[in-house]
């Protein structure tokens, strides 16, 4: 077995730039950090670091979960102001990330006082984090193992979804440069999915790359299913005799494609009867403004925006959770948080043929019903019909449980820390045998 000096613990600092507020913070970054500070490895010093846009700063609800993550992380944690990343000016955004490297050096040097001369671990969250960790390595931190952990793919995100079209080609070009630097310059690279492991690989066909997968994980004690819950919630939302239709997330237009799952509820609704759309979201105003142009009645949908601690109340409620993605690399690649807080919560999904990954998962262990081509009607009212065949038995608390207890195996934290850790080990003794 591999020997560690326990003398001198590791130094493991894990980078977000995406802010408290972003949608994935709460589940993702938050949760694995408690995780891995609970665990106190004696051999590591686990930290987190969160740069946000002075957009966040500025608001007062930004210091108050401050506050709080400070008292669950055990002030193993530190926030500072990040530079913004200049999307609009593709010409600038390497300079844009470059400015922020510097901005790092400042909170790792003078603040956090970590030595040029020591053995650290940067966990970067994302392409920006990775690049800017990279270039840190690059100018100060010689003795640093970059472990970039990468969620999508930027360029394509950047191609398709990014507001300011005349900019798109121009962004995406950048960011695919940026994204083959950090995966060919990286010590160690995960991504969410095989799909997308894959797909790096298949970018470095001559290349030997470290490279895992770890997907957006479930917090198997905030999300569960329990049927006195379940029954409870539908009670009190007062659509305990609905079937109920649920979309957990954001409602970006090109990407989510919010109107098109409206037609898919109407569809369902005139096949099934009596149902009801629960939206989730924090984009409330927007959801409030699709719904009034959609021509259905007030009673046909709830839109409600809940902490991420309370989500799982919400969820339990819903008969089949939509998951509706453009059809691109991106989503192909995708493998989206909602789909295990879906099914941990005891509802099974709706997806369509775009998400190539969580196919697999979705067909194997009977996770729910996929649509090759969410625009077509015939096949949605093929689906309808379907679900209303089946209608008895996805109510059964039999089968909940069962798909429940299944993505609890194939998405808990417990073991993908176990994976974190033996990366973080790997990465440790490269450190130390390093001349």
């Amino acid at each position: 077995m591999a020997y560690i000096n326990y003398m001198k613990k590791t130094e493991v600092i894990y980078f977000t730039f995406e802010g408290l507020f972003s949608n994935a913070f709460d589940s993702q970054v938050l949760t694995l950090s408690s995780r891995l500070i609970n665990d106190n490895k004696p051999e590591f010093n686990f930290r987190l670091v969160i740069f946000s846009p002075a957009g966040h700063i500025l608001k007062k609800r930004y210091w108050l979960k401050r506050d709080n993550i400070k008292k669950i992380l055990l002030n193993h944690c530190f926030f500072s102001y990040r530079f913004p990343f200049l999307y609009r000016f593709p010409q600038l955004m390497k300079t844009s990330l470059f400015l922020n490297s510097l901005i790092c050096f400042f909170v790792l040097f003078f603040i956090l006082k970590i030595k040029k001369s020591e053995k650290l671990i940067f966990h970067g969250r994302g392409q920006a984090a990775g690049y800017i960790l990279l270039k840190l390595k690059r100018i100060f931190y010689r003795n640093a193992a970059v472990f970039s952990d990468i969620r999508s793919i930027a360029s394509v995100e950047a191609l398709h979804y990014y507001p300011v079209e005349k900019n798109r080609v121009k962004l995406a070009k950048k960011l695919e440069e940026i994204e083959d630097f950090i995966e060919n310059k990286s010590d160690y690279l995960s991504c969410v999915s095989h799909t997308f492991k894959s797909y790096i690989l298949h970018k470095h066909k001559n290349k030997t790359l470290n490279i895992t997968v770890t997907p957006n994980c479930v917090d198997v004690y905030k999300f569960y299913y329990d049927p006195r819950k379940r029954k409870s919630s539908r009670e009190k939302m007062g659509i305990d005799n609905k079937f109920v239709i649920i979309y957990s997330g954001s409602l970006q237009e090109n990407k989510q494609l919010p109107r098109r799952m409206i037609e898919i509820y109407k569809i369902i609704k005139n096949t099934i009867g009596d149902s009801v759309f629960l939206v989730l979201t924090n984009s409330e105003k927007y959801a409030e403004k699709l719904f009034s142009e959609s021509n259905l009645d007030r009673n046909d949908y709830i839109i409600l925006n809940k902490p991420y601690s309370i989500l799982n109340d919400y969820l339990i409620a819903g008969d089949i959770g939509l998951i509706i993605l453009s059809d691109d690399k991106n989503s192909n690649v995708a493998r989206p948080i909602k789909f295990a807080e879906y099914l941990r919560s005891g509802v099974p999904v709706l997806i369509n043929g775009s998400l190539h990954d969580i196919s697999k998962s979705v067909k194997k262990h009977d996770f729910g019903f996929e649509i090759n081509d969410c625009f077509n009607n015939a096949e949605v009212k093929e689906i309808a019909l379907n679900l209303k065949n089946k209608l008895d038995f996805l109510r059964s608390d039999e089968y909940k449980k069962v798909i429940s207890r299944l993505v609890s195996e194939e998405m808990n934290w417990d073991y993908y820390l176990k994976l974190i850790w033996g990366i973080y080990t790997e990465l440790s003794l490269k450190l130390i045998n390093k001349k």
